[in-house]
């Protein structure tokens, strides 16, 4: 008996359309399906970068950024 009898067939492959998908393509495929969640997501995501370059937009500006603490 040789070694090669006891060896396990090779597993068969997906072609790459048929890959899984990702959690964050599943994800992007249930989202893109309902608009309003989409509209929903995209609101939140303008608000976070608003929230994140108001110090930049606030030195544009040209508006002070720090202020002294309220209890002095």
């Amino acid at each position: 008996m040789s070694a090669d009898t006891h060896l396990a067939p090779p597993a068969p492959t997906r072609p790459p359309s048929q890959a899984r998908s990702t959690g964050a393509r599943h994800l992007w495929h249930r989202l893109a399906a309902d608009r309003w969640a989409l509209g929903g997501a995209a609101g939140v995501a303008f608000f976070l970068v608003v929230a994140a370059a108001a110090p930049l937009l606030g030195a544009i500006a040209g508006q002070r950024t720090s202020r002294p603490p309220l209890w002095t």
